[in-house]
């Protein structure tokens, strides 16, 4: 009966743990996770003194219509690219973070309420970031964003 138990116990542990594939399951995760977590923060408090120590010196980024900027353009842009008024709502979602040796992607979901038009919509955009780990330090390298049509309610 012990080892029944025991059994069952292992296979529950195994089908939680195997739910749960978004949460950080190693250090690496952890660290990207925090990064991700703060990638965000930056965004919403328009911080790009904190922000640029987690993107890397030869960041690239992929906007949504399909145009490369530079660290330097992109972080001119960050300095004022969330306004509270206009975008009252913003929430991270579907976080799937993928380590490949000194590599890692993440990808995720954002929803926000925003402004467009003289109307409230809600908007959806999935990114992909890109990292390197050198010298022991995670820095995002390239970030790739996707909006998607938005939700009629």
């Amino acid at each position: 009966m012990k080892h029944l138990l025991l059994s069952i116990g292992v296979v529950g542990i195994t089908i939680i743990s195997y739910g749960q594939t978004s949460k950080p399951i190693n250090q690496d995760e952890e660290t990207l996770a925090a990064i991700n977590h703060q990638f965000i923060k930056n965004f919403i408090n328009n911080d790009t003194v904190e922000h640029s120590k987690i993107i890397h010196s030869n960041f690239l980024f992929i906007g949504t219509d399909g145009r490369l900027s530079d660290r330097q353009t992109y972080l001119n842009g960050w300095a004022h690219g969330y306004d509270k008024t206009v975008m009252p709502e913003f929430d991270l979602e579907e976080v799937q973070i993928r380590v490949f040796g000194n590599m890692a992607l993440i990808v995720a979901k954002t929803r926000d309420k925003s402004l467009r038009n003289g109307k409230w919509v809600i908007g959806e955009s999935r990114y992909t970031d890109t990292y390197l780990k050198e010298k022991g330090e995670w820095k995002c390298i390239q970030v790739q964003m996707t909006r998607m049509p938005p939700i009629q309610n």
